[in-house]
């Protein structure tokens, strides 16, 4: 828990600085209760009581209670005791501490609201005490909307447990706090896309966030070892990864001697311009046949990997592909991460997909490059422009995978006559087409009455499921918006009792996955 607390701390103090990463605070980062205690004591004027604070959330049934400028000869007696309406029923007492810090280790119950109290016992005979509430949250281990369904692979991974996966996923971008952790395993989700995402890669972003997704990574992990956390390498490119040094693993994995040097946006770019300042000024689209970025993507896949991240996202390879004849490049690029997944990933392999609109992602070797294709959603608006709620349904034109029967032998070697596929709610500059009632599509559903919201997630997965029983929808966990009404810019689905911001459709998302098995 100590090291949560840590990742919530610098998780609180980067969320002023990098927008995109706003999500669920909970309580904890509105009330405070610690500081330096102030009696007639030259002693107690150097303690403070750090941790627990007033109306901290607890995501774990231990609670780490740490203080810290005891000196010798004093001591910390400890009470928690569970809240019942008014009263107290005390679950632990200890007596005599000494050091910076106790762990509960495993005393309280599920959930519910604490008192923990602290009576610093002074050398000079007083005594001074201090007390938090704190709400202890239940992590679900095991989901019922999940019972009886198979999630078990290792080297490779069968046509039915994929399936079973894209059946409980959701599009939650950069799952990076501890709430988000709640809601992903209370609604029972097993796949979750986006979840390490990056748009202009960068050092920093590898730097800071790295280590602390590989601990909250881990940590959903110690309670449901079978959810699969993806992490995504986009269609983009610029000046930031030239402070990335290549590792000498990274050339001697494509035969070459080491070089002592970053990687180059510069040298990742198409030839003919094509793509060039695509993004914003800087930030191109690149090239797969240039090696510098074949360099690129599999360090970052290799990286996301050790972090604990099984499945990756590679962006619309049919374009960083336009000149990649017979897909020979990122068949080198994918096999090699493929190798690198054999013996690093958690269950010796790794889920591959991209954005590919003519879902024929085919390796030279004749198999699909991918385990799954991914597709925006593409709602098609029905009804009068001033309806309220703005209805939609599926369109089955613009290259959707709904009405297509595509063929393909999987990298695990079975062959589909319907190769599996997940549409997800996209986000994008409605102004560059397919706008969907003046919105991208992630903004439209957010925008409409909360209970047509909630009952399309269930209705859209029972649409792509008649229409095909390897095809299945990413719910929404967490994604920005394009378009914002009332305030709303970002669509969370987290509880709003635990979550700033928050839309409450937890429950939602579980009964669109109980629609379907």
């Amino acid at each position: 828990m100590k090291i949560f607390r840590k990742v919530l701390c610098l998780t609180l103090c980067l969320a002023l600085l990098v927008c995109s990463f706003a999500g669920c605070k909970g309580n904890n980062t509105t009330t405070s209760s610690k500081g330096t205690l102030s009696v007639n004591s030259a002693a107690l004027s150097k303690f403070e009581f750090v941790s627990p604070t007033n109306g901290e959330f607890y995501y774990t049934n231990t609670v780490d209670v740490t203080w810290k400028g005891l000196e010798k000869d004093e001591t910390v007696n400890l009470k928690i005791e569970k809240k019942d309406g008014s009263a107290y029923t005390t679950v632990l007492e200890k007596t005599g501490l000494t050091g910076e810090a106790f762990k509960s280790d495993d005393k309280l119950d599920n959930e519910g609201v604490y008192k923990i109290s602290a009576t610093i016992n002074l050398k000079d005979g007083n005594t001074v005490s201090k007390s938090a509430e704190v709400t202890v949250l239940n992590l679900v281990k095991n989901a019922t909307v999940n019972s009886g369904m198979d999630f078990t692979f290792k080297g490779s991974i069968s046509e039915k447990v994929l399936n079973n996966y894209l059946s409980r996923a959701i599009t939650y971008t950069n799952a990076n706090d501890e709430d988000a952790l709640r809601a992903i395993l209370n609604t029972g989700t097993k796949f979750v896309c986006r979840s390490v995402a990056e748009w202009y890669p960068s050092k920093w972003f590898e730097d800071t966030w790295f280590p602390l997704y590989k601990e909250l990574i881990a940590k959903a992990h110690s309670v449901d070892p079978e959810i699969i956390f993806e992490g995504c390498i986009f269609e983009t490119t610029g000046p930031d990864i030239r402070e990335i040094k290549i590792p000498a693993w990274v050339f001697e994995a494509f035969g070459k001697e080491p070089e002592d040097r970053c990687f180059d946006n510069r040298k990742m770019h198409f030839p003919d311009g094509f793509g060039k300042n695509m993004w914003k000024q800087g930030y191109s689209m690149p090239d797969i046949t240039r090696e510098e970025t074949q360099l690129w993507v599999y360090y970052r896949a290799c990286r996301l990997i050790d972090i604990g991240v099984e499945s990756l996202h590679m962006g619309q390879t049919k374009q960083t592909g336009k000149n990649d004849i017979n897909f020979k490049c990122w068949t080198k690029v994918i096999h090699l991460i493929r190798e690198y997944g054999k013996k690093n990933a958690r269950r010796n392999y790794v889920i591959i997909n991209s954005h590919h609109p003519s879902h024929d992602f085919v390796g030279t070797d004749g198999k699909m490059l991918v385990d799954f294709n991914m597709s925006p959603m593409r709602p098609l608006p029905v009804g009068a422009a001033n309806s309220s709620p703005q209805k939609c349904v599926l369109n089955m034109e613009d290259n959707a995978p709904y009405a297509l029967n595509i063929k393909g032998t999987s990298p695990s070697g079975w062959t589909s006559n319907k190769y599996p596929y997940l549409v997800e709610f996209d986000n994008y500059d409605p102004n560059a087409g397919d706008a969907v009632w003046g919105m991208d599509e992630i903004s439209w559903i957010v925008n409409q009455p909360e209970a047509y919201r909630r009952s399309f997630l269930t209705e859209v997965r029972k649409m792509v499921a008649a229409l095909n029983n390897n095809g299945h929808v990413a719910l929404i966990g967490k994604r920005s918006t394009s378009y914002t009404t009332n305030g709303i810019d970002l669509y969370i689905m987290n509880n709003a009792k635990y979550c700033e911001g928050g839309l409450s459709d937890e429950e939602a998302i579980i009964a669109a996955f109980k629609a379907y098995k």
